[in-house]
């Protein structure tokens, strides 16, 4: 697993090492707290997957990575209220950052910077009482939710 930090924040989604380990999972959970975790930590993992640096293109990076995993996470949720509120709080408070934080050609924040204000606003949504999954039978279809902590 790749060092990102705040990891441990995040709780079973911190197992994933990337958006479509994140995906899978979003299908597989249930629960709202789970789902806010889940996505936050999407986000996040997003939030770090660009090479980084101090440069404006850098911070901008961080926010590509974003606004393309929002599409992503978006989606697997299905739209879902939960889902949306956690991917459009990250975003837009990355994005609100970086331009508060932006002098047009003389200072602008680094990745890491963006990637700070990501991890502060994804700890928000990190608190979950229990993971529980679903379970399928083998045609995919829901026949029960068990805990996660009983796998």
């Amino acid at each position: 697993m790749s060092q990102i930090e705040g990891r441990s924040f995040f709780g079973y989604a911190a197992k994933c090492n990337d958006l479509k380990e994140v995906v899978a999972l979003l299908r597989d959970i249930t629960g709202e707290e789970a789902t806010k975790a889940t996505v936050a930590f999407g986000m996040l993992l997003a939030a770090n997957s660009t090479d980084g640096g101090e440069y404006r293109d850098d911070a901008l990076a961080v926010l590509n990575s974003l606004a393309y995993a929002k599409a992503e996470l978006d989606i697997a949720g299905c739209h879902t209220f939960p889902t949306i509120e956690v991917t459009s709080d990250v975003l837009f408070s990355a994005q609100r950052y970086a331009d508060e934080n932006t002098i047009p050609c003389t200072e602008w924040p680094t990745s890491d910077e963006v990637i700070n204000n990501v991890l502060e606003t994804a700890k928000k949504y990190s608190k979950v009482t229990e993971w529980k999954r679903l379970i399928k039978n083998e045609n995919g279809v829901v026949v029960g939710v068990e805990s996660i902590e009983n796998i």
